[in-house]
């Protein structure tokens, strides 16, 4: 049998969700400024790690969400 959350329970959640979304825009927000960075320098040591920067870091993202998404409901944004 499902328990009802208590007013409290339900504010500390959303609180919490408020907070991991505010931090999810922030992170999303450096990617895209530190993306323009790198396609408006076009400086030797720039384009030198954009690939490690940006394509490494999301290929190695790729295994740690398909393993989460296997082990348990997982929200993506």
């Amino acid at each position: 049998m499902l328990k009802k959350l208590s007013d409290l329970e339900l504010n500390t959640i959303d609180s919490l969700f408020i907070k991991n979304m505010k931090m999810s825009v922030n992170a999303m927000q450096n990617i895209e400024e530190l993306l323009e960075m790198i396609v408006k320098d076009n400086s030797y040591v720039m384009s030198k790690y954009q690939d490690k920067l940006l394509n490494s870091r999301t290929k190695n993202w790729i295994s740690k969400i398909e393993k989460l998404s296997k082990e348990q409901p997982t929200f993506l944004a």
